[in-house]
């Protein structure tokens, strides 16, 4: 397979996607030794709790997800507003609207919370971050690349992980959200806007949810006639 020569744009993609990928890829490399950490009998029991070694405690829990998170929460929306990508400039505000609200809204304004602390949430969420990102910007990148060699192993994996990755998000980032109204005056004004984002959980799932499975559906249709032509 011999790549085509690529336009400016198509050049700045290739690296920003090349970039992400590897970056969420030192996350999850690092959620993954938190996770042996915890699991290994010999870990002091005074850490079981509290290993975060992908998420160091400076000013605040998690800073490595958080700071990653936002500036690629940042370009993405840049890139949907200016017209760079085709994303729908909604769906891309509705699916880092959850996660910023999980890194800034939670990590940044509430250090303390037991959400940052719940282990199992905080992996499980990791994890499927990582995945989903790995997987969707390493499919960018190479289809930036060979544009018309894409495997279908690939292309099924992009359109399909997310039947497992979503539903982890969803429980893991609503489980941390419920656990850090702990730390917060009941009804305070901050509260009331935790209680309202928990809410939005729900609609807000089943619209991406039916988003990527119409996606799905019209990706694998396309391909699956193109190959049965070819």
């Amino acid at each position: 397979m011999t790549p085509r020569s690529k336009t400016l744009k198509e050049v700045y993609l290739s690296v920003y996607n090349a970039t992400t990928a590897l970056a969420w890829s030192v996350i999850l490399y690092a959620t993954l030794n938190d996770l042996q950490l915890y699991l290994d009998p010999d870990t002091p029991d005074q850490y079981q709790s509290n290993i975060y070694v992908s998420h160091q405690f400076s000013s605040y829990p998690h800073k490595l997800l958080v700071d990653i998170q936002l500036v690629n929460a940042c370009f993405e929306i840049i890139h949907a507003i200016s017209g760079v990508v085709p994303s729908p400039v909604g769906t891309v505000l509705l699916q880092f609207a959850a996660r910023l609200l999980l890194t800034h809204g939670i990590s940044y304004t509430l250090p303390n919370s037991p959400g940052n602390f719940n282990f199992a949430a905080y992996i499980t969420m990791s994890i499927a971050w990582c995945f989903s990102e790995i997987i969707r910007y390493g499919f960018y990148l190479i289809k930036l690349v060979y544009p018309d060699n894409i495997p279908y192993a690939l292309i099924w994996i992009r359109y399909s992980a997310f039947f497992l990755l979503y539903p982890a998000g969803l429980l893991s980032e609503s489980t941390i959200v419920y656990q850090s109204l702990q730390v917060l005056p009941k009804w305070s004004p901050y509260y009331c806007f935790l209680v309202f984002g928990l809410f939005l959980y729900v609609p807000g799932f089943v619209t991406l949810y039916a988003y990527m499975i119409k996606q799905r559906g019209k990706v694998l249709t396309r391909q699956l006639k193109f190959r049965k032509l070819a």
